[in-house]
């Protein structure tokens, strides 16, 4: 494709011509741009390509993304705000871990993962016996795994 030096505004436009091999030079360069900016549409996911689809060149194409894709990349989230962030998010049934979990000292992600998995487990269990327990014993688990009329 021999486009990077455009995208990069390396190679400058051909100057206009009316020779046949300034002509060629011109119709070589744009070609090379159109496929150059359709290379940058095809790569980009629909999120991040709504940050280019005005655009129609692609060295100013791909200076948004670098712009755009550095600034998200380089953003780090701080082990307190993804901490935050999964104690505020949640689904209810695990507020009472979470918020036993919160007066844990030093509380890290590792330790939060493996408290909610253990209670993930104890309430997988509960559940199962409740279903058991609802029917004495001749519930969904105590038939076989079929339901009524099975």
């Amino acid at each position: 494709m021999n486009a990077f030096e455009i995208i990069r505004r390396e190679e400058p436009e051909p100057p206009a011509s009316n020779t046949v091999t300034g002509r060629q030079a011109i119709t070589n360069y744009k070609k090379r741009v159109a496929l150059a900016t359709s290379a940058i549409r095809f790569s980009c996911t629909q999120a991040v390509a709504i940050c280019i689809r005005d655009e129609t060149d692609p060295a100013t194409m791909w200076t948004i993304l670098q712009k755009k894709l550095d600034a998200t990349s380089s953003q780090e989230i701080s082990e307190e705000n993804l901490l935050g962030h999964i104690y505020s998010t949640c689904p209810p049934k695990f507020k009472t871990i979470i918020t036993v979990l919160k007066r844990t000292p030093e509380m890290t992600i590792e330790t939060l993962e493996a408290g909610l998995k253990e209670a993930e487990e104890e309430f997988k269990a509960e559940e199962m016996a409740a279903v058991v327990d609802s029917k004495s014993a001749t519930g969904l688990y105590a038939q076989g795994g079929r339901g009524r009329g099975g």
